[in-house]
């Protein structure tokens, strides 16, 4: 399936099979509100994840036949959809409304490649135990830990129309951990090269959303924001190998400015089993996107015949899937 394809059909699947739960503005007796009222609502929720992360340069090998003759695919570590959570609570006071959510996912992936002709990307040619181009086993392994806490305070535009939007903004907190390891063998020596970005950032969220109500109980949802961020990062970088425990062992500490881009959309129900848009449970899937800009990348260490540099990039992290979502509102 061509790029194009895939691209609509996943702006398609949300319209086409999403429900969100919502307690809305007001209190609601028809397809479209009559008035805003405060209906006072307590509302409690819980989202299931089903994310695929988006990270390049989780490279570690690449086929090699014999001394500066490479050929074939660079092998890396892909990533694949994995489950998470949220869970979050909101009040409404009027048109004013708070929440308070928390994030949870976690991504672990792998890869390897049994070739006699292997030549790692991370190998470190003055402290390296085996031979480039003789490697026989090379295997990488991507570790991910993302918990994220949003305070949030909003204000919807209540109108005698279908049309709700609303503005919202806030605090975030991220503590995001990646660990990356590559793995070399070639007979009984072997190099593992081990690298770790630990992140603890805090910032501010600015944002737009908007629901349409139609059909009694239905409405379609979007929602829009951009976060602002001060992050502490701690990289740490390791090199093992089969003589020396220790050939390699190092960190450093930055702050650095990045932003985060938010997008979701969907289609949502409420079940009326006392009034349609002050409703007791709803259920809702749907889509979204989060990419984390100006995050720094592993540290890559290089050293040739006593020549030690330090290449120092920007990598953005980011975040794509649906959501299931079930909301109680008291």
């Amino acid at each position: 399936m061509g790029l194009l394809k895939k691209g609509f059909w996943i702006l398609l699947l949300p319209l086409l099979f999403s429900f969100e739960a919502r307690a809305d503005f007001g209190n609601y007796g028809n397809c479209c509100p009559q008035y805003c009222d405060s209906c006072d609502d307590w509302v409690v929720y819980g989202e299931w994840l089903y994310w695929r992360s988006r990270r390049c340069d989780l490279d570690y090998a690449v086929t090699g036949a014999g001394a500066g003759t490479y050929t074939g695919n660079i092998h890396s570590v892909d990533q694949s959809y994995e489950s998470g959570w949220r869970i979050g609570v909101q009040k409404y006071c009027g048109d004013f409304f708070y929440d308070l959510t928390y994030t949870y996912f976690r991504n672990d992936e792998s890869n390897s490649k049994n070739n006699p002709a292997l030549s790692g990307t991370r190998i470190v040619d003055d402290i390296t135990a085996v031979t480039q181009g003789l490697i026989t086993d090379a295997r990488g392994k991507w570790d991910l830990d993302y918990d994220v806490v949003d305070l949030l305070a909003g204000y919807g535009f209540c109108n005698t129309s279908c049309f709700q939007p609303y503005i919202f903004g806030g605090l975030k907190l991220a503590f995001i951990d990646q660990k990356f390891e590559a793995l070399y063998i070639e007979g009984a020596n072997f190099d593992r090269v081990t690298q770790k970005i630990d992140m603890d950032a805090y910032g501010i969220n600015l944002g737009v959303g908007a629901n349409y109500n139609f059909c009694h109980c239905f409405n379609f949802f979007g929602r829009f924001s951009y976060d602002v961020l001060l992050g502490d990062f701690t990289r740490h970088y390791n090199y093992e190998t089969s003589a020396n425990a220790d050939a390699a062992n190092f960190k450093d500490d930055c702050w650095r400015m990045l932003s985060v881009l938010n997008l979701s959309f969907g289609l949502g129900y409420d079940f009326a089993f006392s009034n349609c848009w002050c409703s007791n449970l709803g259920i809702s899937l749907g889509y979204e996107f989060h990419q984390w800009v100006g995050q720094p990348d592993f540290i890559d260490f290089q050293s040739e015949s006593g020549e030690v540099t330090f290449d120092r990039h920007l990598q953005s992290l980011g975040f794509d899937g649906l959501f299931l979502r079930l909301a109680l509102n008291f």
